[in-house]
């Protein structure tokens, strides 16, 4: 089923980034559940599917729950969701393709300025917890960098909207391990 991206939009208390990975293993389909904002990533969770309605269910270790309730249609997952008590909507979308499980320090030195020519520069940028986001400059666009590798990304629609892919990168580094430029291939 894929990884799947979005954002939550909580009632009382603000809003806040989900990533979900559900797949199969030998007991049926699993969920993994990534707590962005909390630095913890590839966190096990329950999955209860009964088509177009599911529900994925995380036990924190501090007692409380994080509960999506939802439906299906498409490449995209809306409903509600409780976070430990503060409750709101989810909005997810399917990613076209895996994104890579990768601890957020490897992205460190990545942020910067980097000129693609004459007229076009990009910037990127670090959530607090450790997502990369570029900015286009001349086009105006701004969205998440998803990693399919530690140096390799691909850019979706939109901020947190990972398809249709826009655009594929690639950080190439120095004998030091430095950023010092990016390869840019916009997909048609």
């Amino acid at each position: 089923m894929g990884d799947w991206v979005g954002w939550a939009y909580l009632d009382q208390s603000g809003d806040l980034p989900l990533r979900l990975r559900i797949d199969r293993d030998q007991n049926g389909l699993r969920v993994r559940f990534d707590e962005l904002v909390s630095k913890r990533y590839d966190l096990p969770a329950r999955l209860s599917w009964q088509p177009p309605n599911l529900t994925v269910t995380r036990e924190r270790p501090t007692g409380s729950r994080i509960v999506l309730d939802g439906m299906l249609e498409g490449g995209t997952i809306r409903g509600r969701i409780n976070w430990s008590g503060y409750e709101g909507d989810f909005d997810l979308s399917r990613s076209p393709e895996p994104i890579a499980r990768i601890a957020p320090e490897l992205f460190e030195g990545l942020t910067g300025i980097y000129r693609l020519s004459a007229e076009r520069s990009l910037v990127v940028t670090s959530r607090f917890w450790g997502e990369l986001l570029v900015t286009d400059l001349p086009a105006g666009r701004y969205a998440t960098l998803f990693p399919s590798d530690t140096d390799v990304f691909f850019v979706g629609s939109a901020m947190y909207v990972p398809a249709p892919i826009h655009a594929r990168l690639r950080f190439q580094r120095n004998d030091d391990g430095e950023s010092i430029s990016i390869k840019w291939h916009e997909v048609d």
